[in-house]
């Protein structure tokens, strides 16, 4: 069932997006630019479409032939190292010169790809990050993992049911998710360092889902339903010691995110009726956040590099959008223009400025990198993965 939104706020999505924008140290382009012209070139033929395709998607920068800020290079230093060079525009003068290591050439160029966005326009690098997701190219829906251009694929689940909200560990050592494969939703949580995949919480006559650490990894917050209704359970990361910190008893609370500092988290309740976004400490006592944007807002992801920022999904017209609040102005916008499809399940990724959500229609899910600033929207996996959906984002380590 869809929701009309009922208000949108005259705030240009520019000027909000930018709020609280953040940037480090650059090498000669000014900090206020929103636009860098960059040209680029390498001496392997697969970095060089790497390079293009990066620079193309980010939304912060203009790939050009000619008049460019910047020259970046990334040339291969062996198996797993790449040679980042950083010249003025014309490439008659060294900026900026390092050597990248990764798992290997093709990781090494990625990083090394985020440092020249970092050096260039002192905003982090998230390509050398990783991505956890869920899709169905077998006929099921299972857990994979990748690298954020969707290349090293591998799967970690084959159990002919559902995985349902894969969620990164801040170490990136485990992924937590929810499956059916024994009947009702049970937590379960991928050991990388093991290769194992085991069992976090049972049902117990408990449907539990929504699992997510907290951002220091020392705990976890989860949706569980042992008196029949789902609601926000903290605890220890071992699962143990379990606190029902919403209390609704009929809210049917679902989607918790963490605060950048651990202190409280974001969900979703229906406790009023339509679900709308709420706030609670690890203390418990949920308070209502006014988004004041639609009568259906769901799936909130806290920024976890920008407090004051809280995306969401919400209903808009006959479907639903991904739309960024703001804490401090108290006012949300709307940052997907998906047209006929659905935007949803939106991530934030670690500069704080991009999102990383699910593009739905009747018949396709695909996952899509939004820069909120530009509003550039670049989809990233393609038909041969099947319908892929419920990313989660790993900042490169």
């Amino acid at each position: 069932m869809r929701f009309l939104s009922v208000l949108v706020f005259c705030v240009t999505t520019l000027s909000f997006a930018a709020m609280g924008q953040q940037r480090g140290p650059t090498i000669g382009v000014d900090g206020s630019r929103e636009l860098v012209k960059v040209s680029t070139r390498s001496s392997d033929g697969t970095i060089s479409k790497i390079l293009t395709t990066c620079f193309n998607m980010h939304g912060s920068y203009s790939v050009t032939a000619s008049g460019s800020h910047f020259l970046i290079q990334v040339n291969p230093s062996g198996t797993n190292r790449a040679s980042l060079m950083i010249f003025g525009g014309d490439g008659s003068q060294l900026k900026h010169s390092e050597i990248v290591s990764g798992a290997d050439i093709e990781d090494a160029a990625l990083r090394a790809i985020d440092r020249a966005v970092y050096k260039t326009s002192g905003l982090r690098g998230f390509f050398g990050g990783k991505l956890a997701f869920v899709s169905d190219r077998t006929g099921s829906k299972e857990l994979y993992t990748s690298s954020f251009l969707l290349r090293n694929v591998r799967y970690w689940t084959n159990d002919r049911a559902n995985v349902v909200r894969p969620r990164w560990s801040p170490t990136g050592d485990s992924v937590l998710f929810s499956s059916d494969k024994q009947g009702g939703f049970d937590i379960y949580e991928v050991d990388f360092n093991s290769q194992r995949v085991f069992e976090r919480l049972e049902r117990r006559n408990s449907t539990n889902s929504g699992a997510v650490y907290s951002p220091d990894g020392a705990s976890v917050a989860l949706i569980a339903s042992p008196n029949g209704n789902p609601e926000l359970y903290w605890g220890q990361r071992s699962f143990r010691g379990l606190t029902n910190l919403s209390n609704t008893r009929s809210g049917n609370e679902a989607a918790p995110s963490w605060s950048p500092d651990g202190t409280q988290l974001v969900l979703a309740s229906g406790v009023g009726g339509k679900p709308q976004l709420y706030l609670t400490s690890i203390r418990g006592g949920m308070r209502r956040l006014p988004t004041n944007f639609s009568g259906y807002c769901a799936e909130p992801c806290w920024n976890p590099f920008d407090r004051d920022k809280i995306s969401y999904t919400a209903a808009v017209g006959s479907g639903f959008q991904i739309v960024v609040h703001s804490l401090a102005a108290g006012k949300s916008v709307q940052v997907s223009r998906e047209g006929s499809a659905d935007a949803i399940e939106s991530e934030w990724l670690n500069d704080g400025r991009h999102l990383i959500y699910t593009r739905r229609t009747a018949n396709r899910r695909s996952i899509v990198l939004l820069d909120t600033v530009s509003l550039k929207s670049t989809t990233l996996s393609s038909s041969s993965f099947g319908n892929v959906s419920q990313v989660s984002f790993l900042a490169p380590r």
